[in-house]
């Protein structure tokens, strides 16, 4: 059966990947007519069928599992027991799909032109979002936007990773593709400024920086011009968006103040109040954790039990860090697997920033996601899928990207160590 010839298979499972980087942002939380489109779902499926494919046709491929298999295998369980019986299952599902797709793009035996292209579409998905802000700022909204990312965080930590990773193809030896970076380039940090999220500045700033040291720091003079002609529009936006009395009341510390009523209402203020009580139950059940999704439960039910402190957490109703909130929801044991799970698979690329080997490309993605790591210390990215997504696939193609681990075929992509 021609049909399942391996190469085939591949060029079909690389496709869907290609179509998962670019249509997910933008239509998984559809906020038009326009964008219902099922494209994730579709060919997620797809996805998975082909692989599949690869592997049991036309004969079974031996499958070698080794220390990062072992670790998702158990967090993988670990998630399904935790969303099945101690939590949703609806709040556990995105997680095990994600490491899915993390295994499958790591192992499908992608050629260097085909994971550039994927990366592409990564960069495209993206400008695609950044449009639909800028179209928001200008005619809907002129606060903090958020396109089709729910909130402004999210597409803010969505962004501090493309932003770094588009850099990457300005180093293309092809005109027209370092000319559609640049252009990209501006458009995802225009998106990001409009987000008025300080975080993302920060750590997008930083990694953008990172990069120009350590392969061209002439690229500092074109970050300067960028922090310049964004930072007007920052000035004239944050009255608009800010409504205190002082703007400089939101970087105040809840230390500061000397009780909960004279407290100011600051973004700063509710999250150490959020990562205090995700500490609190996570020491009530630190072994099995709370149960993933519950924490917004459980905090609804400590304000209605304490009202007078409300006025700690701003309305706000999640733990905004990643990490606590894996330690709150699924213990100690939850928290060491998904950190085990970031060394085993993140953490082999981690030296070519350091020793400067590699493409550009390999290093503005590993920069990107380092970003997206530390984004993730103010804001719940791995929770929700348009975000999350980006991560782990572009994690599963630097698998592809690095010479020295490439797959040649689905056997050999399996067996890699």
């Amino acid at each position: 059966m021609s049909w399942l010839k391996s190469d085939l298979m591949r060029n079909a499972q690389f496709l869907c990947l290609a179509g998962i980087a670019f249509f997910t942002p933008w239509t998984y939380w559809p906020i038009s007519s326009w964008f219902i489109l099922p494209a994730y779902d579709l060919l997620f499926g797809l996805m998975l069928i082909f692989f599949a494919v690869r592997v049991l046709f036309p004969r079974p491929k031996p499958i070698r599992v080794r220390a990062k298999e072992v670790a998702l295998i158990l967090f993988l369980l670990l998630t399904w027991m935790n969303g099945q019986y101690l939590g949703s299952f609806a709040v556990a599902k995105p997680v095990l799909e994600m490491l899915l797709l993390l295994y499958v793009a790591a192992n499908s035996g992608l050629s260097q032109i085909q994971a550039r292209i994927v990366l592409g579409a990564v960069i495209g998905g993206g400008v695609i979002v950044s449009g639909i802000a800028a179209y928001q700022y200008l005619f809907v909204s002129r606060t903090g936007v958020a396109a089709t990312l729910a909130n402004p965080n999210l597409l803010s930590g969505y962004l501090s990773l493309l932003l770094p990773l588009s850099l990457g193809f300005w180093f293309s030896p092809r005109r027209l593709v370092k000319l559609g970076a640049i252009l990209a380039t501006t458009l995802l940090g225009l998106a990001l400024t409009l987000t008025m999220t300080r975080t993302g500045w920060l750590v997008s700033l930083g990694a953008m920086a990172a990069f120009a040291v350590l392969k061209d720091r002439r690229l500092l003079i074109v970050l300067l011009i960028y922090v310049l002609l964004f930072g007007t529009i920052i000035d004239n936006a944050k009255n608009r968006l800010f409504q205190f009395k002082d703007v400089h009341e939101i970087t105040t510390s809840i230390e500061q103040a000397p009780n909960a009523e004279q407290q100011v209402q600051t973004t700063v203020g509710s999250r150490l109040s959020l990562w205090r009580f995700a500490l609190r139950e996570f020491s009530q059940k630190p072994l099995t954790g709370i149960g993933l999704g519950n924490y917004r439960e459980y905090l609804g039910r400590y304000l209605r039990e304490n009202p007078s402190e409300g006025v700690r957490f701003f309305g706000v109703e999640e733990t905004h860090n990643s990490y606590l909130k894996f330690l709150a929801e699924t213990g100690l044991p939850g928290l060491l697997l998904f950190l085990l799970i970031l060394g085993l698979w993140f953490g082999p690329h981690l030296r070519q920033i350091f020793t400067r080997r590699g493409s550009p490309l390999e290093l503005a993605l590993l920069l990107g996601m380092t970003a997206f790591l530390l984004h993730n210390m103010t804001n719940n990215l791995f929770l929700t899928v348009p975000t999350s997504h980006v991560f782990w696939l572009t994690l599963g193609v630097m698998w592809n990207l690095n010479p020295n681990s490439q797959p040649r075929s689905l056997s050999e992509g399996i067996e890699r160590t």
